[in-house]
């Protein structure tokens, strides 16, 4: 196949969520970059804003039922690729008439070829989806992993091409950004992400519960002990449902109650910023995923709390040590008030000792990927 000069990203752009916004920006830079092609686009209707220009295919303005499928379907028809990019895109099984189906079925009849790149597989909902995700992934002509987990189960499926040992999109933000190093502030800044679950995901709300009070009650241990820190918050989720604002917001209030200095950083649609205001951390405690990663790519010593199974599987892959391994908060307040105090007198190449192999192995997304097609 020729190098492809007309590539269609898809993935879930343009949702208010800082890491698929990250997907689709790295994606488009990448792309550009080390596949050299001229057209790059989003399977979205919403733009993304940053000092990486993105193209989105589809309409914004809706004149008739079904239009975004019907718009979808013809931009993978006419591109001379498709890439899924970025995620927890592969753990379920899609309706027929999804574009994701459409793609699949396009490249398995040798129309439009499909890839993957940083995406993950699973977790699963039932045995039925991980049967429908396995076959699925055959259509495909190249797949790039983003954590060892995932690598190694790909591995296992005896698929007709050979996975790719990548890493997350967003351990490329140092590469991306025109900022690479950005510079420290002299007062000391703990960054902070909180996000429900539970109730979302249709689970034990009591384990959500227990996880946002060990994770408050620590930050008041830290400020009532008179440590002197600046907590700045993330929305990493703008939804106005299931986002990170309302959780956000009431963290702060209670912990002002308390002479806390704390400020919230909003959703930003540029996912740049945002890891620029990272980078100005001197430590990270994240609930969100995204969080935990992305002060990895600053180099800002992070606690990532691992409500799921993602979390945890970055936190090995980056080589976190021991000592910072929380779990889903499986400790008590003042335990992780201690190792917060910890954070900030760690030795960043021993606290990450992986983190440029993980840039590097980032960088397969494209290198690796391109030789397959």
């Amino acid at each position: 196949m020729a190098k492809p000069d007309n590539i269609l990203l898809a993935g879930y752009y343009g949702m208010k969520n800082v890491g698929d916004d990250c997907f689709g920006v790295v994606s488009t830079w990448g792309a550009r970059k080390y596949w050299e092609a001229e057209n790059v686009s989003l399977l979205s209707s919403e733009h993304l804003v940053s000092s990486v220009k993105t193209v989105s295919c589809l309409s914004k303005e809706k004149k008739y039922k079904g239009q975004a499928r019907l718009q979808s379907y013809l931009n993978i028809l006419k591109s001379n690729l498709v890439v899924w990019s970025g995620g927890s895109i592969f753990h379920s099984k899609e309706n027929f008439g999804s574009p994701r189906t459409i793609s699949l079925l396009a490249s398995r009849a040798k129309i439009t070829p499909s890839g993957a790149i940083g995406v993950s597989l699973g977790p699963y909902k039932s045995v039925k989806d991980e049967k429908y995700v396995h076959s699925s992934l055959s259509s495909l002509r190249f797949l790039a992993l983003r954590d060892n987990s995932s690598y190694e189960e790909a591995l296992s499926l005896n698929l007709p091409y050979r996975p790719i040992e990548a890493a997350d999109l967003a351990m490329l933000l140092p590469m991306v950004s025109k900022h690479r190093n950005p510079k420290k502030r002299k007062e000391k800044i703990l960054g902070v992400t909180v996000c429900h679950y539970e109730r979302y995901a249709g689970k034990d709300v009591t384990k959500e519960k227990k996880r946002e009070t060990v994770l408050l009650e620590s930050l008041k241990r830290l400020i009532c002990q008179g440590f002197e820190v600046k907590i700045r918050f993330f929305v990493f989720n703008g939804h106005p449902h299931y986002g990170d604002n309302q959780i956000t917001h009431a963290f702060v209030e209670k912990l002002k109650t308390y002479g806390a200095e704390a400020e919230v950083v909003q959703y930003d649609p540029d996912p740049l910023r945002v890891w620029e205001k990272v980078a100005e951390c001197s430590a990270f405690v994240s609930v969100r995923l995204h969080g935990s990663i992305y002060a990895a790519a600053a180099g800002v010593p992070c606690i990532s709390v691992e409500y799921h199974k993602k979390c945890g599987d970055f936190r090995r892959d980056i080589g976190v040590p021991g000592r910072f391994s929380v779990g889903d908060l499986d400790c008590e307040p003042l335990d992780l008030t201690s190792r917060l105090i910890d954070l900030f007198d760690v030795e960043l190449p021993a606290f990450y000792p992986k983190r440029d192999k993980l840039i590097g192995m980032a960088e397969n997304n494209f290198k690796v990927a391109l030789s397959s097609l």
